[in-house]
């Protein structure tokens, strides 16, 4: 399986460069190669209160890349594509 570099917290005030799997994309989903991401000082601030709810987690937003891989029901034509995440738009679920 293909790994990434990942920037985890684990616990309170802990934050680690990790070498992790690269997620594969389901359904509707594609994968991005992050060229970019922030992490923002709010973040920054649950962190060091140990504020998160699932412990390792990974983190970053603000993300911008290219789409690497699409998963079914996306049209693979996108792959390759410049693209940014919103992290403030959600489906719902």
């Amino acid at each position: 399986m293909k790994q990434m570099i990942a920037a985890r917290a684990h616990a309170s005030g802990e934050l680690k460069l990790e070498t992790v799997d690269v997620p594969v994309p389901e359904a509707g989903e594609v994968l991005v190669r992050v060229a970019s991401a922030g992490i923002a000082p709010g973040i920054t601030k649950l962190l060091a209160k140990g504020r998160f709810r699932h412990l390792p987690t990974t983190l970053g937003h603000e993300i911008a890349g290219t789409v690497a891989e699409t998963g079914a029901g996306v049209d693979p034509a996108l792959a390759g594509r410049r693209v940014r995440v919103s992290p403030n738009l959600t489906c719902g679920r």
